[in-house]
């Protein structure tokens, strides 16, 4: 550590004996240089032979690390250092000399790894350990660590891992387990099998997965996974990932199963990946190929179910300007909406291809006009799908929508998915104002148009739409009180404008690619609201505490009053609660409630309630809509205000969920959840569990049981988790 640069060296007393050449220091010792310290109450320098001994109360720190010790020889010319009786803390965080020392009103920090042992003997490459003991618990000097393992010998590489010879795992100071040999990995990047994994399942029963994690090189590693379930069989996995340099990363997950369970799929494959290259030039691509579409759904556990209603696959390559951008990319969307469907199959034709496009984008510098901008948009893709329109289902995938030609049973030449798509958008936009009223405003117009191909296709047709936005807002700040007990208040009210219609329409056909097709009608609202927010002083600056906002929109369109919404969020340890509120004055109902509460003590006690409640009703057709009107609109139309994306649903959804957890003491925590259907009546899923959190930070434990509604048997998870010496658990990922 020292044989680097300048060293300095302080001693309270000091004795030279030329006939020995030899160096003795005493009182208080400070060897200081090169980022490392040691300090002594007494040294010998033998000059001659370069070597030293310190000795009474040593402490050597470097970086990360503390080692206390009786004795403390350095020997330079066998690059060696030698400590008996010594004690190696491996810090979270850079240690300081007064850490060093002991003071207590030093900041030391939580250790990661204490290591004691009867003699070190540390060398460049590799440190030989006798009478060791290891672990990585911070308890205090009064108290048995949670776990710790012992050895006679251990032969360690610095950074690396340790080899033990007839290591012994104790608990509490109490023997558990011997072994004649074992490796203890101390690097977050080692090859070797990682902890195996069980829970039990009730819809696979038991399941076991092991993995093995080889690492291939600084930037690269890869885990082979095999996992066995009970009802399904084995299921292969492999998982590639690599960041090579900077700005480019890669990731890549295969899976296979002969499942068993669902043999008419005989056997299932799953391939994900994605990759980057960043810079003036990007290229990116994501790969989500399944071979069925209950893929990502039969393995895993939770309350809705899948929610992805496509796998989409991209490869983008992007050149980026300041004024201007060009885009070329390739896609293929595989549906997975409808389920128990093998998407290598004949059945599996509803999938969407966007064989190739090309996007410019062109942002040009208004010097003349600088609160103005400029955007302008040029597309051409072209779309072909291998089937129909998504089985006659509609635009949103949903029957009876109330859209022509839609759940009627019959293939209708605007359902067919095969064109090539221009578009066209300039949007102008602009902003300004001064301290007291502020505006920005945006002009777009969006020019669609279809060129089908393939058998029985319609002819062409356009559909143009425009939207001009334009919102005035304010805010309105004032401060109460001095000090730290200080208190804000920010008001900000706003009123939007929102116009769309459509314009230069031709063809007499429809067709869905994806969001920008969907909103066609003419639509005006006016969104007024206001935003008050309450903030509290913490440190150094301010943290809100309170918000209360509410909007109220009017349909100019069709002249009434539109949808409100009343939004509060309150963060006031140990509460925090939120709440939204939405009323639809057309059908003089509520068509969205939010609300969620949750406490937390001291002690680790939490309590978290949640209500949520958004109904459907039905059209005149017959088919049931959300009353929010959240699906085929636009951001900024028809005011279904909550941003919630999980509302994004076709059914009714009225339930209440519940968790809780309880602090006995010791480190050990009972908990609790459930969640009611209100709507159907019945439990959705309820569970419970028991974890320990050891004082000494080191181990974590929990078992769980859960019950979801339609499962015969409960899922069971557990976890372990030893710090260094790995975790093993099951379904730790899988949660409701």
């Amino acid at each position: 550590m020292f044989s680097r640069g300048e060293v300095q060296v302080e001693a309270d007393r000091l004795h030279f004996s030329e006939a020995e050449s030899l160096l003795r220091l005493d009182g208080r010792v400070v060897v200081s240089g090169s980022g490392a310290r040691l300090q002594a109450d007494h040294a010998e320098l033998w000059l001659a032979e370069r070597r030293a001994r310190f000795f009474g109360r040593v402490r050597l720190i470097h970086d990360k690390q503390v080692i206390r010790a009786e004795q403390v020889v350095l020997d330079r010319e066998r690059a060696e250092q030698t400590f008996f009786l010594a004690t190696l803390l491996v810090k979270e965080r850079e240690v300081s000399a007064a850490c060093a020392e002991e003071r207590r009103d030093a900041p030391c920090g939580r250790n990661t790894l204490v290591i004691q042992c009867g003699k070190l003997l540390r060398r460049e490459k590799q440190s030989l350990l006798v009478a060791a003991r290891f672990t990585p618990c911070d308890c205090g000097p009064d108290e048995a660590p949670t776990f710790e393992v012992g050895a006679s010998r251990a032969a360690l590489e610095p950074g690396e891992g340790a080899w033990l010879s007839w290591p012994v795992f104790y608990a509490k100071g109490v023997p558990i387990l011997g072994l004649p040999g074992v490796y203890l990995p101390l690097s977050e990047r080692r090859s070797g099998f990682l902890f195996p994994r069980a829970n039990y399942s009730g819809r696979d029963g038991v399941v076991l997965s092991e993995s093995l994690f080889v690492t291939l090189g600084r930037s690269a590693d890869a885990t082979l996974s095999l996992d066995w379930f009970e009802e399904r069989g084995l299921r292969e996995r492999v998982e590639l990932r690599a960041a090579p340099a900077a700005g480019v990363w890669t990731r890549a997950e295969f899976s296979h199963i002969a499942d068993r369970k669902h043999p008419a799929f005989e056997r299932r494959y799953s391939l994900e990946a994605e990759a980057a290259v960043h810079g003036p030039l990007s290229l990116a691509a994501d790969v989500h190929l399944f071979s069925d579409s209950d893929q990502s759904r039969d393995f895993a556990t939770d309350l809705a179910g899948r929610s992805a209603e496509e796998a989409p696959s991209r490869l983008r390559l992007s050149w980026e300007r300041t004024a201007y951008g060009l885009e070329a990319d390739l896609s293929y969307h595989q549906d997975l909406r409808v389920p128990g469907v093998d998407l290598f199959s004949a059945d599996g034709a509803d999938t969407i291809h966007r064989l190739g496009g090309v996007t410019f984008r062109w942002r040009p510098v208004l010097a003349a006009v600088p609160f103005a901008g400029l955007d302008v948009v040029a597309e051409a893709a072209n779309y072909s799908s291998l089937g129909y329109s998504v089985r006659d289902l509609g635009l949103d995938g949903t029957a009876g929508s109330g859209d022509v030609g839609e759940a009627d049973g019959v293939v209708s030449f605007g359902e067919v998915r095969r064109a090539l798509r221009l578009r066209a958008e300039p949007a102008l936009s602009l902003a300004g104002g001064g301290r007291i009223l502020r505006y920005s405003g945006r002009l777009s117009h969006r020019q669609l148009v279809y060129l089908p191909h393939g058998s029985a296709a319609p002819g062409p047709a356009t559909r143009g739409l425009s939207r001009v936005e334009l919102e005035l807002f304010s805010e309105i700040s004032r401060r109460y009180g001095e000090g730290e007990s200080s208190l804000g208040h920010v008001l900000q009210p706003r009123l939007t404008l929102v116009g769309v219609w459509p314009g230069a329409e031709a063809g007499d056909f429809r067709t869905y690619f994806d969001e920008l097709d969907r909103l066609s009608r003419q639509a005006a609202q006016l969104l007024a609201g206001i935003d008050s927010d309450l903030y509290a002083r913490e440190g150094f600056g301010w943290a809100r505490r309170l918000r209360l906002a509410l909007r109220q929109a009017v349909d100019l369109e069709r002249r009434r009053i539109g949808q409100s919404a009343a939004h509060l969020w309150l963060d006031q340890a140990p509460w925090q609660v939120s709440g939204w509120l939405s009323l639809a004055p057309e059908q003089a109902r509520l068509c969205e409630i939010e609300l969620v509460a949750g406490v937390m003590d001291r002690r680790g006690d939490r309590l978290r309630l949640g209500y949520r409640y958004l109904p459907v009703f039905a059209q005149q057709d017959g088919s049931r809509w959300i009353l929010a009107e959240r699906m085929n609109r636009e951001e900024g139309l028809l005011a279904g205000l909550s941003p919630d994306a999980w509302h994004l649903v076709s059914g009714e959804v009225h339930f209440l969920e519940g968790q809780g957890t309880v602090a006995l003491g010791a480190g050990v925590a009972l908990s609790a959840l459930a969640n009611l259907d209100l709507a159907g009546g019945h439990l959705i899923g309820a569970g419970g569990g028991v974890s320990y959190r050891s004082p000494c930070q080191c181990l974590l434990a929990s078992l769980d049981v859960r019950w979801v509604r339609g499962q015969s048997y409960p899922d069971v998870f557990f976890l372990l988790d030893l710090a260094m010496l790995g975790s093993a658990g099951g379904g730790t990922a899988q949660r409701f």
